[in-house]
């Protein structure tokens, strides 16, 4: 089970109008000013996701994220956030029944984590470059929300974390051996794997099989009728989904 908090961390940079344009980044963004614990893992017109790392008995450098975003933590460790105005802050304990859990996140000001135990934080962050603006439409062939939406047709695989105006994130777990309903999916979309089995991806023209290698993280699928996606592996496939309402028609990779 998946864990959701909608909240806003106290680091408060002024709020930001809906806009087409990009929200950009300086100098104090964390992949630039704390290399070490971001690490960019894909980057589209549209997103930019970041493997959040930090090590036990490490701070990192002060930095900034301009953009709002989600923020799913896998592994939780003790640990305190510093901000230029509370440099000895209280720890945030973890607790021994941690489980994931996703957090949306407005843009947050200078601040930097300090990991105070003997376990590594581990986090992925997913940042929205232009949240309330579509760059385009729905696939023209799809709806959303209808009867073939594979939260509808394959609900036994999907579970709905999260939506709003820009993003729907879903929970998947494909068991070994086993195939989804064939359904549908209107916006661009990419999975974050944290299990990447073997796969057959299958349209009504075109079934593929096709094996993800185990260091894969992120795999984008363009917006696509009716298909389905099997795990021929002998592990469950696990991934969060993130469909962008707002994204670009890029093709898959």
């Amino acid at each position: 089970m998946v864990r959701v908090i909608v909240f806003n961390l106290m680091l408060a940079v002024p709020v930001i109008a809906q806009t087409c344009a990009v929200i950009q980044v300086d100098g104090t963004d964390g992949a630039i000013a704390a290399p070490i614990n971001h690490e960019v893992l894909y980057e589209t017109a549209d997103v930019r996701v970041i493997d959040v790392n930090n090590a036990p008995h490490t701070v990192e450098n002060m930095h900034t994220h301009a953009r709002p975003s989600l923020f799913y933590i896998d592994r939780m460790a003790t640990i305190s956030v510093m901000t230029p105005q509370d440099l000895h802050p209280q720890p945030i304990a973890a607790s021994p029944d941690f489980k994931p859990t996703l957090i949306h996140y407005g843009p947050q000001g200078m601040h930097a984590v300090e990991d105070l135990g003997d376990t590594p934080f581990h986090a992925l962050r997913v940042e929205l470059k232009h949240p309330g603006c579509s760059l385009s439409n729905v696939h023209p062939a799809i709806q959303s929300g209808a009867a073939t939406d594979d939260l509808k047709a394959a609900p036994k695989f999907y579970t709905l974390l999260y939506e709003d105006d820009d993003v729907r994130v879903l929970d998947v777990h494909i068991p070994p051996h086993t195939g989804q309903a064939m359904h549908t999916h209107a916006y661009p979309v990419f999975l974050y794997l944290t299990q990447p089995p073997p796969v057959r991806y299958s349209t009504q023209a075109n079934p593929v099989v096709r094996k993800l290698p185990p260091e894969m993280k992120i795999l984008p699928l363009a917006p696509e009728g009716v298909n389905t996606l099997e795990n021929t592996g002998d592990t469950e496939l696990h991934a969060l989904r993130f469909e962008l309402k707002h994204g670009s028609l890029e093709p898959t990779p």
